[in-house]
């Protein structure tokens, strides 16, 4: 499928089916995975560079973003730039492989799974690592004050965990926790939800009874 030479868009559904190689041609294309529902994408099917390999199927785009309500999960590796990284616009995008090479921005989506991701910037998107509890490995974190960590944490003392290796920027953002199990008796639960490695020892605050949840700056 040849797109042609303006600003095209190609749109995926969880649901599709393409047999041959779609060329976004000329032009500043976008790469989108949209629709409803449940979907696995090969993010090694992309070629953001101009010069496709042999599994490549979607070439020539310079954008790739996540819409739509739709769960889609990223899978596989890529040796492409994505200069432009990766938009999370809608729904939820789960990383469930490393793409540390990778940067990511939120503008209303979810970002999870427990894979590894470049730098993240979120303006209104939301954090959540895991696909229920799990963690998430980032470059660096900054958020805003419109933007959401989202933990679930359980009665035994496990806990969503944000690994993120370079700076914290909290910005005032929100968090969520969302809790699994009875979490009878008298003493408090302690809980690590962010692991971060660098000298930016900014304290997450929260009103959560019967919790306390800190961040760790690794030495």
């Amino acid at each position: 499928v040849q797109m042609g030479n303006a600003a095209d868009t190609l749109i995926l559904a969880p649901t599709y089916s393409i047999a041959g190689i779609v060329d976004g041609g000329t032009g500043e294309d976008m790469f989108v995975l949209g629709g409803e529902g449940e979907g696995t994408f090969d993010i090694g099917l992309v070629d953001m560079n101009g010069m496709a390999g042999a599994s490549d199927r979607f070439v020539n785009f310079e954008n790739f973003a996540k819409r739509g309500s739709g769960t889609w999960t990223l899978t596989g590796v890529t040796i492409d730039e994505f200069g432009n990284g990766i938009s999370v616009e809608e729904g939820r995008l789960n990383l469930a492989s490393d793409l540390q090479g990778i940067n990511f921005s939120l503008s209303g989506g979810s970002l999870g799974g427990n894979g590894r991701a470049g730098d993240v910037v979120s303006t209104g998107g939301v954090i959540a690592p895991g696909n229920s509890i799990g963690t998430l490995t980032t470059g660096s974190l900054t958020l805003d004050a419109a933007s959401v960590y989202e933990v679930e944490v359980d009665d035994t003392g496990a806990s969503d965990l944000l690994v993120v290796n370079g700076s914290v920027a909290l910005g005032g953002a929100s968090l969520s926790v969302l809790e699994t199990g009875d979490f009878t008796g008298d003493d408090p639960f302690n809980y690590l939800i962010i692991d971060n490695d660098a000298d930016d020892d900014e304290p997450v605050r929260l009103p959560y009874a019967n919790a306390q949840l800190h961040r760790r700056r690794r030495q």
